[in-house]
């Protein structure tokens, strides 16, 4: 959640420091918990399997770790892609002043916090598959209404949205680990949710900046729903599990 939050964050402490000094104080609160993490951490006494091109090959020959990258670059689009060209969008296309935008925009991403929690006990209750399905269908509809709706229903539709999608985190870092053997959990959370960034975080503020030049940002965040629609249908084709009863990491 520190991405949606951090605009926010930056806002509040810009009133007493300068932002070289934010990015110091941020970098030190880094490097601070990883120390203590080292410490004082729980975690697992075995170490993960390394990335290597024999061990990236036998995650990437498995169909269902494609499946959950796009799976991944579809909720992260509708978050961070999307988040993105948030702001242009209200200003140019909706008529809101920048200020206004940017509170209403930043506060809006907070709710996802009141869902997150019940995503895990929720994953546990109807299953992995069914929660990633059922949230990315929603929040298609939601991000679909984000461009075409106005005035006060579009506040309201922007406080659901990322409230409905925070619920497929949970179940989507617990369902791609499930996509390897035990032994090669450590390389698929290596290497799926980056190369989901990329495309969901990178390439989707680039396709809605390129629609709202040619067309419209509405165009654009359209598009986006329309992708996101088709995660339902992906999950169908996951296969999870096959390996669980091993031992590794």
């Amino acid at each position: 959640m520190s991405f949606v939050s951090a605009p926010l964050i930056v806002a509040t402490l810009l009133q007493w420091f300068t932002w070289r000094t934010i990015l110091l104080i941020w970098a030190g609160i880094a490097l601070i918990t990883a120390f203590v993490y080292t410490m004082k951490g729980k975690g697992g006494a075995f170490p993960g399997k390394e990335i290597t091109i024999k061990n990236a090959k036998e995650v990437g020959s498995n169909p269902s770790f494609w499946i959950m990258v796009l799976l991944f670059a579809m909720a992260v689009g509708g978050n961070a892609g999307i988040f993105a060209m948030l702001p242009l969008f209200f200003v140019t296309e909706r008529g809101f002043d920048l200020t206004s935008a940017n509170i209403i925009i930043g506060l809006s991403q907070l709710s996802g916090i009141l869902f997150v929690f019940l995503a895990g006990w929720l994953t546990d209750r109807v299953g992995q598959k069914t929660v990633m399905a059922a949230t990315l269908f929603f929040t298609a509809i939601l991000t679909i209404l984000l461009a075409v709706v106005k005035g006060k229903m579009l506040v309201i539709v922007l406080f659901l949205q990322p409230a409905v999608l925070s619920a497929f985190f949970p179940a989507g870092f617990a369902a791609i680990s499930r996509t390897a053997l035990p032994a090669l959990r450590s390389v698929t959370n290596s290497l799926g949710p980056p190369l989901s960034f990329l495309l969901g975080g990178g390439l989707m503020p680039v396709i809605i900046g390129y629609m709202a030049e040619s067309y419209s940002f509405s165009s654009g965040i359209l598009l986006a729903g329309c992708f996101m629609m088709m995660g339902p249908l992906c999950v169908f084709f996951l296969r999870l599990g096959e390996s669980d009863e091993l031992d590794g990491c």
